[in-house]
């Protein structure tokens, strides 16, 4: 499960109050507050997203939410608000975010401050069959 990488407070900041308010008040008619449950889905949805380019150089959920994270964060869960109609500049910061996360994921970045971990099992030996085999060359040569 996904953990929160940015917060209300990161968000309200990108975006203002009031901005932040028209895109999670959904209700009809508007109840001219911020609504914490559009918001807190698309902060999860974000940081899931994050997770899925993060996960096998790093482990999830990731450990430390750096300054980098957290701005990647902000910027997808400001995209994943804006459903009906995008201003430009909310799709390119989400589009750059998404870049940095895809080469972070093929290893053409790092996420600084953070210390990469093997993916989980990496290393470990499943099963080993000790006892001889059944079958070699020299029991086959024979044939």
């Amino acid at each position: 499960m996904s953990i929160p990488y940015c917060t209300r407070t990161d968000i309200e900041l990108d975006l203002g109050r009031e901005r932040l308010i028209e895109v999670t008040d959904l209700a009809d008619p508007t109840m001219g507050m911020v609504n914490d449950s559009v918001l807190n889905k698309a902060i999860l949805a974000a940081s899931g997203e994050i997770d899925t380019y993060t996960g096998a150089r790093y482990g999830v959920p990731l450990p430390t939410v750096t300054e980098l994270v957290r701005d990647i964060a902000s910027a997808l869960t400001i995209d994943r608000l804006f459903r009906f109609s995008k201003p430009e500049e909310v799709q390119k910061r989400a589009d750059a975010a998404r870049r940095t996360l895809r080469d972070i994921s093929n290893g053409l970045a790092s996420l600084p401050g953070i210390d990469s971990a093997a993916p989980s099992g990496a290393g470990a030996v499943l099963y080993r069959d000790t006892s001889p085999a059944v079958f070699s060359r020299e029991g086959l040569k024979d044939y």
